[in-house]
C-alpha cells in the first residue's frame, strides 16, 4: 500500500506537474499510463507472491482482484486527502466530487486490471485471460463515453 501510494504522489509531482510546461497536451494520456504500468507491475508481483505461498489453491481469483481493489482504496483515501489540500478556488461540492471520482474511479478500474491478471496468473489459461481483457477493452471503448457523460452531469 505504501508502494503504491509513493508511486501516486511519483506520479503527481513528476508527470502531472513537471512535464505540464513539456508536453501540456498528454500529460493525463502519460499520467494514466505510468499508473497502469505501476498496476500491473505491482499487481503481477504480488499476486504471484501470494499464490507461490498458497500450498493448498484455495486463493480464489475474486480474492486476489479484492485484495487489489483494497490496497488501491486506502493509496487513493491517502493521496486524495492530500490533493485536497492543494486545490485552491473551488467549492466544497466540487471537492467532494473529485474525492469520490478520483477515490472510486481508480478503485474501479484497477479493480477490472487486476481481475485480468488474477485470472491469468490463477487459472494459468491465456485464452481466457484475452478473452477478459478483449472484452473489457470493448467495454470500456464503447462505454467509456457514457461513462464520461455520466460524471460530468453530476
Amino acid at each position: 500500500m505504501l508502494a503504491l501510494t509513493a508511486l501516486l504522489f511519483i506520479d503527481h509531482f513528476v508527470i502531472f506537474e513537471a512535464l505540464a510546461e513539456l508536453l501540456p497536451d498528454s500529460r493525463l494520456i502519460l499520467s494514466g499510463l505510468f499508473l497502469m504500468i505501476c498496476y500491473w507491475v505491482l499487481f503481477y508481483v504480488l499476486f504471484k507472491r501470494i499464490l507461490k505461498q498458497d500450498e493448498d489453491n484455495k486463493i480464489s481469483v475474486g480474492y486476489l482482484t479484492a485484495f487489489a481493489c483494497l490496497i488501491v482504496l486506502f493509496s487513493q483515501v491517502i493521496f486524495q486527502s492530500y490533493q485536497q489540500t492543494t486545490i485552491a478556488e473551488i467549492t466544497n461540492e466540487h471537492r467532494i466530487r473529485i474525492f469520490l471520482i478520483g477515490v472510486f474511479g481508480s478503485t474501479g478500474s484497477a479493480g477490472l486490471f487486476a481481475l485480468t491478471i488474477a485470472l491469468d496468473l490463477r487459472l494459468k489459461n491465456r485464452w481466457v485471460t484475452t478473452l477478459a481483457i478483449v472484452v473489457l477493452g470493448c467495454l470500456f471503448y464503447f462505454g467509456g463515453p457514457y461513462i464520461l457523460s455520466f460524471v460530468k452531469g453530476l
